[in-house]
């Protein structure tokens, strides 16, 4: 099964040069999927894939010709989700950067509306429903039940909805948007039983949309309290889109909605595509925050490697003068110790006890000895020590920035 979250959206322009570049079951192995699966995704974005016999041919040295990519339409998405190692496969072809979003360059929006109305046809809202879609024959289906339970049920509450002028013209406006979106290979669903919100499929953009009664101007925002006439106001729903877009029609003084029906429907339908282009603007800008926020991420790091670096530095230095004072202090120690020792000898040879003054004489020059750090031999034992702290430290410092190589 296709697992959307582990997929990376391609573009569509890319995707098509590797399906024409080798044939499937070996681009299906280097991506890491399976030829059924690849060839599954190509043709649901609308990518052609080379016939069969076309390599053989081609091995042959026999003319060949590539299927065109067909051009992108209105709300058709611009990149394609592949699952599989296809954005190493990308990067390796392209370069870096191969699945990266891109703001365009876009088809000129205009020509794009031009080409769709002309795929569309004429559009017209039906008088009546002899022609219904699917999804609206359902709500009139369900309508019909309710009317003839009401009639055989004596406590049968549910009332039909579209009984009513008002929501009778509401359901043939639905059914108009419905037949039109299906014209391009659109999709259509209501949300209820009164089709107060449904939506269509533009391309690959979803639509939802919204056909009532205009709110009442003295309504707070939010409150589902409706005017009292029989205007009726046609909305996209979308949280926050961008600027500059129609997003909602009303019925006008001088015409309606299913007089402009065919002017609105494109309208959606540009809509849908001025929204999915902001969708990719989005995903840029999301996309460079991401960047942004793991550089800083890495930044903080190398600084804190930095730090840590220079306070093992501070360390080391004061360690190592420290023990030069010290040491410096046990030879002037030792020294005083062995000139009291000889003033001592000097002064108390005549009085002193014999064997006594040789004894404490003795116990006294071999604490100097003790304390003398070149007689104990603890001078060089030091020298030795800071200089194998200095190379392991050096050494640490070398096998830490291989590291972040490696990492990076």
């Amino acid at each position: 099964m296709f697992n959307y979250y582990n997929s990376e959206r391609v573009p569509r322009e890319r995707l098509y040069e590797l399906v024409w570049e080798q044939p499937m079951q070996k681009l299906a192995a280097e991506v890491g999927i399976s030829d059924v699966a690849l060839a599954k995704t190509c043709r649901k974005s609308g990518i052609p894939l080379p016939p069969r016999g076309y390599w053989a041919r081609l091995q042959a040295g026999k003319a060949v010709a590539r299927i065109p990519l067909p051009v992108r339409e209105l709300g058709e998405a611009t990149h394609v989700a592949v699952s599989g190692n296809i954005a190493g496969v990308l990067t390796r072809r392209f370069g870096e950067g191969a699945c990266e979003y891109q703001d365009g360059p876009y088809e000129d929006i205009d020509a794009m509306a031009a080409r769709y109305r002309k795929r569309l046809g004429k559009m017209v809202v039906p008088r009546d429903f002899s022609k219904a879609h699917p999804e609206i024959r359902k709500l009139l289906d369900k309508d019909e039940l309710h009317r003839q339970k009401k009639l055989t049920e004596r406590w049968y509450y549910h009332e039909p909805v579209f009984d009513t002028p008002f929501e009778r013209r509401r359901l043939r406006i639905i059914n108009a948007l419905f037949i039109a979106a299906s014209r391009t290979g659109g999709k259509s669903w209501v949300n209820d039983q009164s089709a107060r919100e449904f939506g269509i499929t533009i391309g690959d953009q979803q639509i939802s949309l919204k056909l009532d009664k205009p709110q009442s101007a003295g309504a707070r925002r939010g409150s589902t309290k409706a005017g009292t006439t029989d205007q009726l106001r046609l909305a996209i729903s979308y949280h926050e889109p961008p600027g500059g877009i129609v997003m909602a029609w009303v019925d006008e003084a001088d015409t309606t909605i299913e007089k402009r029906f065919g002017d609105i429907f494109i309208e959606i339908a540009i809509a849908a595509e001025q929204l999915h282009r902001g969708w990719i603007r989005r995903q840029i800008q999301w996309a460079l925050e991401r960047k942004a926020a793991a550089e800083e991420k890495e930044r903080q790091r190398l600084a804190e490697i930095e730090r840590q670096r220079q306070e093992r530095i501070a360390a080391f230095a004061k360690a190592r003068l420290d023990s030069l004072h010290a040491d410096a202090a046990a030879l002037q120690q030792a020294a005083n110790i062995r000139a009291y020792v000889a003033r001592v000898k000097d002064d108390l040879a005549a009085s002193a006890p014999a064997g006594r003054l040789e004894t404490w004489s003795a116990w006294a020059l071999a604490e100097a000895d003790r304390l003398d750090p070149i007689v104990s031999g603890r001078a060089f034992e030091t020298l030795e020590r800071l200089e194998q702290e200095e190379e392991g430290g050096e050494g640490s410092e070398k096998a830490q920035k291989t590291e972040e190589g490696i990492g990076r």
